[in-house]
């Protein structure tokens, strides 16, 4: 045919009284010869070739078919060969498995647990990082899309369980949402987990589900748990502590001090009532000697 003389980029007369392996030697030959002896149609799809004539083409792929045309006598008198130029719909799909892999890699090796539900509430996509973070395996939450709801932590399940619900409702679609719950691990043991997820549209703006990022923040908890804790123990002791400052008045013979409302008392008597000071009495040396004179000199 004129289209088939195009694509090899010749003319029909210089197609005349050759076939086509003779202008285009391939070992696709002898399947050909083993089809028409058979008297069995041949098909293959995405054959590598290279033109000889046009090796600045490059690979190109095509799909080929065969049909032997049998006579009166049941031998094969006429081939139907059909060729079909696929080069750019294999490079189309070498590409996106290329992307493919790329993805994967991004997204597999991820360290937070991410998944995307689609509009059915189905997973499509979970990475392998939930059995780390949850303990369950990709597999069992593929076979259970409500597991991921049925581990959240007792005490967290009545404000998740509505997120969960009204998240995929359409007057919240477009909403991003941000919160902290607990999840129980497979191991019973208590994980608390960072949660954001967001709408996931086409390109033409038909909505295609949620993506969900969970991060494991149990390590954060604790230390925040613990810088709460010991902030209470401090307050709690500042509390106990009391101080005296400014100019306390006192007098200059006696000794007694004058409180806030202009009365004197001993100074053991006013510093107990502000502060925390308990006192024990004794008698110093020069005392000893002032009232206890004569039992000094025994």
């Amino acid at each position: 045919s004129e289209s088939y003389a195009k694509v090899c980029d010749m003319k029909i007369e210089e197609f005349q009284g050759h076939n086509h392996f003779e202008l285009f030697p391939s070992t696709l030959k002898d399947d050909f010869d083993e089809a028409i002896n058979k008297r069995i149609n041949y098909n293959v799809n995405s054959r590598p070739f290279i033109f000889p004539n046009h090796p600045d083409w490059g690979v190109t792929y095509w799909d080929l078919s065969m049909v032997p045309i049998r006579g009166m006598d049941d031998k094969v008198e006429f081939i139907l060969f059909t060729l079909r130029d696929v080069t750019e719909r294999h490079r189309a799909d070498e590409l996106i498995k290329t992307n493919e892999v790329k993805f994967r890699t991004v997204a597999d090796y991820t360290n937070d647990w991410e998944y995307w539900k689609d509009e059915d509430q189905q997973f499509v996509y979970i990475s392998p990082s939930c059995e780390r973070i949850t303990g369950y395996t990709r597999e069992e939450f593929f076979a259970d899309p409500l597991l991921v709801e049925k581990i959240v932590h007792p005490d967290d399940q009545t404000f998740m369980s509505k997120h969960f619900h009204e998240i995929h409702l359409t007057e919240h679609q477009q909403r991003t949402e941000e919160l902290e719950y607990r999840i129980v691990k497979k191991d019973g043991s208590i994980v608390y987990i960072h949660h954001i997820c967001r709408s996931i549209y086409d390109d033409h703006d038909y909505y295609l589900g949620r993506r969900v990022s969970n991060r494991d923040i149990t390590e954060r908890k604790r230390v925040e748990l613990e810088r709460e804790h010991l902030i209470t123990e401090l307050q709690n002791a500042l509390e106990q502590i009391k101080t005296l400052k400014g100019i306390v008045p006192i007098c200059a013979s006696c000794k007694k001090i004058r409180d806030d409302k202009g009365y004197w008392e001993q100074v053991e008597a006013y510093v107990a009532r502000h502060t925390e000071a308990k006192f024990s009495h004794g008698i110093c040396p020069d005392c000893m000697k002032k009232l206890y004179s004569d039992y000094m000199k025994k």
